[in-house]
């Protein structure tokens, strides 16, 4: 899986300065796209035993 990390300030004392940094981290699978089509299953109607849908 990729992660993405993102880092911000999110604490700061009277005087502005930061005591503390918050982080987060997301992650996601890896991207498998080939520029292919989607290959979709051939559209056929079911046939029933003496009848036809």
């Amino acid at each position: 899986m990729d992660k993405q990390v993102v880092t911000m300030a999110v604490v700061t004392d009277k005087e502005g300065l930061v005591e503390r940094i918050g982080h987060s981290t997301i992650t996601h699978p890896a991207i498998n796209y080939t520029g292919n089509g989607t290959k979709w299953a051939e559209e056929k109607p079911k046939k029933q035993e003496g009848k036809a849908l």
